[in-house]
């Protein structure tokens, strides 16, 4: 293994989980609360890799190196945190957050 994706969930403040198992939305968030918990979630996962000698990349081929250790990509779950706002996906990217995925349920 050479890569694995360091991911925050972003709505992850406003769920709960259901008495069968699963999660489900709690409650609404507030305007910005998801925003400031992805990026909580993001420094707390960099510093646990950095403490791990694991360092984050922005590309795969920095991972590819030859003799590489496995390294970590930063990623969220959701796109909750972008509150419709289009500019924080070019913000997320200069952040280096390389991967956003999103599900309806």
């Amino acid at each position: 293994m050479k890569l694995i994706s360091l991911t925050a969930t972003s709505d992850s403040p406003v769920l709960a989980v259901k008495p069968r198992g699963g999660f489900y939305a709690a409650r609404e968030p507030r305007p910005g609360e998801l925003y400031a918990s992805m990026y909580r979630e993001l420094d707390a996962l960099r510093s646990w890799s950095a403490s791990a000698g694991m360092p984050t990349v922005l590309s795969v081929e920095a991972a590819e190196a030859p003799g590489a250790p496995v390294r970590g990509l930063l990623a969220v779950e959701g796109g909750d945190f972008l509150e419709g706002r289009i500019e924080r996906v070019q913000e997320t990217f200069e952040r280096g957050i390389r991967s956003s995925s999103s599900t309806t349920g």
